[in-house]
């Protein structure tokens, strides 16, 4: 079960489809981009049954691929689509604070837009708008309005670096391109950032890198190096060139070479946090869910990010 968030306000959550007509899809080799995205809002009390956090057939396609690669649980051990969020579906929004700043969440390879709810929730009740977003054809299972589930295709290709790259300029195009799509009204778009987890992470630091619009970001466990092994080689642009505002990395291990050289050549205001006991898999909702959380890395990921973008945002 995932824990209550911590906030003051209910949480709503609405599922929108975006299409990017002027991108080619990399993946899946479609003329244009399509993708699924999950608005969570501070929300009036008690409206709406509290959202599944995977449909059935994300939850089938996340058993077969991310649940049992990333975190070793086979298929039809555990009920994915029986997990439910604290965010109420189609709940009316709390309008009474003003446009509110924006969190974008990017997860990891082959994970979920919702597989980190235990944080994205307690942000949302925090007063954030937070847009999860789910890159299609890497995602484990994407489903869209009309039933249709695209299922992820990097597991059963060769990593090579020009797959490995086109997968993180996807993803940093992915944002932005949500960054183009926020509503106005609802959210204040000159207050935004960036979180993610794992190749999430290296997105969201890569964006800001790329995107002025980008005022903080945060990466959990994110090498910023193409290719399975952070050992100075193949650095990305945002390692090798830096950034000029505030990041927040935390790692499950002290600062590999990436991560290094992006401090070496960042002059914005920077935190570094290695919490005591963490895996690459307790940055996400796995802690909750098949770890209990023993060790209240929960509650550290929630507290360590809700006071960086107090600070920044």
């Amino acid at each position: 079960m995932l824990p209550e968030p911590t906030g003051e306000s209910a949480v709503g959550v609405v599922s929108l489809r975006l299409v990017d007509q002027g991108r080619k899809d990399f993946l899946g080799g479609q003329p244009f981009r399509e993708l699924m995205v999950d608005v969570r809002y501070p929300a009036l009390p008690g409206q709406g049954e509290r959202a599944r956090q995977m449909t059935a057939g994300e939850a089938a396609a996340f058993g077969d691929l991310a649940g049992r690669f990333n975190y070793g649980v086979e298929p039809g051990t555990f009920d994915w689509a029986a997990v439910r969020t604290h965010a109420h579906r189609n709940a009316a929004p709390d309008t009474s604070g003003g446009p509110r700043p924006v969190v974008i969440y990017s997860p990891g390879l082959g994970d979920s837009r919702t597989f980190n709810g235990s944080l994205v929730d307690d942000l949302a009740s925090r007063g954030y708008v937070v847009v999860t977003v789910d890159h299609t054809y890497e995602s484990s299972g994407v489903e869209f309005p009309d039933g249709r589930v695209a299922r992820s295709v990097v597991f059963d290709r060769e990593p090579t670096l020009d797959l490995l790259r086109g997968i993180v300029d996807t993803r940093v195009a992915d944002v932005r391109f949500v960054l183009d799509s926020l509503p106005d009204g609802l959210v204040d778009r000159s207050r935004v950032a960036v979180v993610g987890h794992s190749a999430g992470g290296f997105a969201a630091l890569q964006a800001m890198h790329d995107d002025p619009r980008v005022r903080a970001a945060v990466n959990f466990d994110g090498q910023l190096s193409i290719g399975f092994d952070d050992d100075g080689t193949n650095l990305s642009s945002v390692a090798t060139d830096g950034v000029d505002r505030p990041f927040l990395l935390v790692g499950s291990r002290p600062p590999t070479p990436s991560w290094q050289a992006l401090l070496a050549n960042s002059t914005g205001e920077r935190r570094v946090e290695t919490p005591t006991n963490a895996t690459h898999a307790s940055f996400t909702d796995a802690e909750a869910l098949l770890r209990h959380d023993p060790h209240g890395l929960v509650e550290f990921n929630r507290h360590v990010v809700a006071d960086f973008l107090a600070e920044h945002l």
